[in-house]
């Protein structure tokens, strides 16, 4: 069977650190948003154009121990329907702040603002800019300037065989916030009939796992 040969730490390591940030004006949108609010429909290009809506309450607020803590309250650690109609269990506008690093490439960080500075929701403080976010359709994931999908569980291969889908859904909402498994990709083709696109390096994802950076 044909195999495409990707790195190996591609699937299995995680980026991590904290650093400073930019400020940027505060900006909300709301964690229950359905699959329609987020361009599920496939022929929905215009989601580029959508206001943001507001965030989750509680607000951001700073714990006893001093960590940083988004808007919605507790993170759930429960099993939850991780889908692009729930969100992808991201709150609010799925904030992602992209980043580079030298083993991984491109990454997909969520964020949140506290006092006009950006932070993942593990508490690090980011310095790189995040951009809202939606649930990719056929038509948008081929559009988009910056994709964002969640990858896999790890795995001890060092290759995949060609046309096995890499990517994956959170499992819970603790998860698809803090575990630092999204990761930044480049469509090339999308195959409508089985829902799935390959990205330049030949690997095959599951369009519906997928979400697209918005243009401000």
């Amino acid at each position: 069977m044909s195999s495409v040969v990707v790195s190996f730490w591609m699937l299995l390591v995680a980026a991590a650190g904290a650093c400073k940030v930019r400020a940027l004006p505060s900006t909300s949108g709301d964690s229950n948003a359905s699959s329609s609010d987020h361009g599920q429909e496939r022929g929905d290009s215009d989601v580029s154009s959508r206001p943001p809506v507001p965030e989750p309450n509680p607000p951001a607020f700073v714990d006893d121990d001093g960590v940083r803590r988004g808007p919605g309250g507790p993170i759930s650690d429960a099993p939850r329907d991780c889908s692009a109609a729930n969100n992808h269990c991201l709150r609010g506008n799925g904030w992602m702040a992209g980043a580079y690093d030298t083993t991984l490439g491109g990454l997909g960080v969520p964020a949140f603002e506290f006092h006009n500075t950006w932070y993942s929701w593990d508490g690090d403080r980011l310095e790189v800019l995040p951009r809202r976010t939606a649930a990719a359709t056929l038509v948008t994931v081929m559009e988009a300037r910056d994709v964002y999908v969640f990858r896999g569980p790890p795995s001890d291969k060092a290759t995949v065989e060609a046309g096995r889908v890499v990517n994956s859904l959170p499992r819970s909402e603790l998860e698809a916030l803090t575990a630092r498994r999204w990761i930044r990709v480049s469509p090339y083709t999308v195959d409508a009939d089985a829902g799935t696109f390959v990205d330049r390096d030949g690997l095959t994802y599951r369009v519906d796992g997928a979400r697209i950076g918005l243009d401000e």
